[in-house]
């Protein structure tokens, strides 16, 4: 088997495992045996249970967030960068709760120390490729010469943070769907307004 497809199906066991069993299932052995491979095997293609972890989350992630329109340079870059971050807040009215409560079990598991530390990794590895996302979305945006490459750390750092803030707020019921994708244009606008100050 090629190891494009090695890995792939490296991969997607440890996500089935993950989805089935919860995070700490997607351990090297049970992968491995999941996938028919010996654990020495499956070391080949990830070393550690960490370069594992970050490849299931960039998985995870990105068919999550695709790129959708951010490289079309004929539409407004606010309006690429703020369609590409909306895809953080829930898809619907209808999956506004679901969303949120699956979201605040996220941070809680994530800031639990009884939790222990698979379901922390995984939820620590997923922020940081949705950190990576956004980064790669305002590196776009910079080569078009919209934002400041110096100012892409703290521009992913406001949006993430703001997206985190509304999913707070959505779940208040302080807001709603619609208000938070609004407020999200407006800080993308804002973040790419800084070049010209």
């Amino acid at each position: 088997m090629p190891v494009t497809d090695r890995r792939e199906e490296i991969i997607q066991a440890a996500i089935e495992l993950a989805q089935k069993e919860g995070p700490k299932a997607a351990t090297v052995r049970a992968v491995a045996q999941h996938v028919g491979i010996g654990a020495s095997t499956l070391r080949y293609y990830f070393p550690t249970q960490s370069d594992l972890g970050r490849a299931v989350a960039e998985r995870l992630i990105s068919s999550a967030t695709p790129d959708l329109n951010i490289r079309d340079s004929s539409q407004p870059p606010h309006e690429r960068l703020a369609e590409c971050m909306i895809q953080f807040l829930p898809p619907s009215d209808q999956s506004v709760d679901a969303v949120v409560s699956a979201w605040v079990a996220q941070m809680a598991r994530l800031l639990d120390p009884q939790s222990g530390e698979g379901p922390a990794q995984m939820l620590s590895r997923l922020y940081e490729v949705g950190l990576g996302r956004i980064t790669g979305w305002l590196q776009v945006l910079a080569d078009e010469g919209h934002i400041d490459e110096a100012d892409i750390p703290r521009a992913v750092s406001l949006l993430s943070a703001s997206c985190d803030g509304l999913m707070f707020q959505l779940g208040a019921k302080k807001l709603s769907l619609d208000e938070a994708k609004e407020h999200v244009t407006w800080l993308s606008s804002t973040v790419l307004q800084s070049k010209n100050h």
